[in-house]
């Protein structure tokens, strides 16, 4: 089973038991901002394939502030909920 199907499927085992819709798998990256090398917190949701151009959501935060938040609309793909995302909301 490749990791897509496993993604798949383990939501779709959740909604069910867990009596819940838009279910999604949290991830947490953190990195360091070439401008001013402020750490910064990125929470990518992926909410599986059957969410299709909603399946990727994506806040950042920082670090040191973490009143300081970036969102945007959701994604077909990873690429497209980053490059949607206002990151000048966390200047």
């Amino acid at each position: 089973m490749s990791n897509e199907d496993k993604l798949n499927s383990d939501i779709e085992v959740i909604e069910k038991f867990g009596k819940l819709f838009e279910v999604g798998k949290v991830e947490i990256f953190r990195g360091f901002r070439l401008s001013d090398s402020r750490e910064i917190e990125i929470e990518v949701t992926d909410f599986g394939q059957k969410a299709g151009n909603l399946r990727y959501h994506v806040v950042s935060r920082l670090v040191d502030t973490p009143e300081k938040i970036a969102t945007g609309n959701g994604g077909s793909t990873l690429e497209h909920a980053l490059g949607i995302l206002h990151w000048s909301d966390l200047e």
